[in-house]
């Protein structure tokens, strides 16, 4: 059976398709010094600013326009490192660092899910009283617990050990997220920024798996009934020693012989074989013990993206409806 185009989704009729976003961070270091990110941007914190600061002022961040696609949500990512290298050629000169965490600095790799309506229509709430918000709520929780049983354990078995304990003081606890207008911030995993086939590998896993809660309540209900524990339990990530790197990697090898298993039912998820090709590399990675880290441009994760001087970017991003 050929596979459908990537721009159209299998089951679309079930009307609970959504879009995706992010905004990941990364750093540019010039020599050894770092370069501030508030202090090289203009309006580096509006929301219609897309390539701009963290709130903290040091990190950059890029907000690519959400997309139902998470191809395309990539294709918008690179467009906006495109526009800005060819706006502001000198950034060429800058190492830019993604990753767990670089110098001090935690990087988050944040995903966006537009999810309210959907989750409303399920819980038959039309109002936003007090109480219909606990029950929103609750809703969320349950979902990012699901999604750190499926992307957490593939993330960290991807990055490098030291940098997991690093960045462990702010991100990377098991169900770190908060509520937007437009539904969730999936906030557990580092900056996944490194190349554009791990960025498309663990945004199209993310689609898969969200995807797969929202459409099959059969695989929801198994996550309810063992309290959201079906591989790996809830305070495993709070519990993996934070300062010793022989204990840390004890604890990813117990990890690591549970992964089968997961991959199995990602095997099994309805958008598998529509983004396999994407996001095999995960597993490839890890049951080759390899983390995603390329020795030739590990120091400058920009020229993964196949970024250079005269490379012009698109006029526009590709535009869907808002994420909201």
């Amino acid at each position: 059976m050929p596979k459908k185009n990537n721009n159209s989704l299998i089951g679309a009729d079930k009307n609970n398709d959504f879009l995706i976003g992010a905004d990941p961070e990364f750093m540019c270091v010039e020599g050894r010094e770092i370069v501030i990110a508030d202090d090289e941007i203009d309006n580096a914190y509006s929301s219609r600013t897309k390539f701009g600061a963290d709130g903290c002022g040091d990190t950059f961040e890029i907000r690519p326009s959400p997309s139902k696609c998470p191809i395309i949500l990539v294709k918008n990512i690179r467009n906006i490192i495109l526009k800005k290298i060819y706006d502001s050629k000198y950034f060429l000169n800058y190492d830019w660092k993604a990753g767990s965490y670089y110098n001090g600095y935690s990087l988050g790799g944040h995903i966006h899910f537009g999810i309210k309506r959907i989750i409303k229509e399920k819980l038959g709430l039309h109002d936003t009283s007090i109480g219909d918000n606990i029950q929103i709520n609750n809703y969320y929780n349950g979902i990012t617990c699901i999604l750190s049983q499926y992307l957490l354990p593939t993330y960290v078995l991807l990055e490098k050990p030291n940098h997991f304990l690093n960045r462990r003081r702010n991100y990377g606890q098991f169900n770190d997220y908060r509520i937007q207008k437009h539904g969730i911030e999936y906030r557990a995993l580092g900056s996944w920024l490194i190349s554009p086939y791990i960025t498309t590998a663990i945004l199209c896993l993310a689609k898969i798996v969200m995807w797969e809660i929202l459409n099959n309540e059969e695989f929801k209900r198994e996550f309810d009934n063992t309290n959201y524990q079906k591989f790996i339990t809830l305070n495993y990530y709070s519990i993996i020693s934070r300062d010793n790197l022989d204990n840390f990697k004890e604890d990813i090898k117990i990890l690591k012989k549970t992964y089968p298993k997961i991959w199995n039912d990602i095997e099994n998820m309805e958008l598998f074989n529509k983004f396999e090709n994407e996001i095999k590399i995960l597993n490839e990675l890890i049951m080759d013990n390899r983390t995603w880290y390329q020795k030739d441009n590990e120091n400058n994760f920009i020229y993964n993206w196949g970024v250079n001087f005269n490379l012009k970017p698109k006029e526009q991003e590709s535009r869907e409806e808002d994420i909201g």
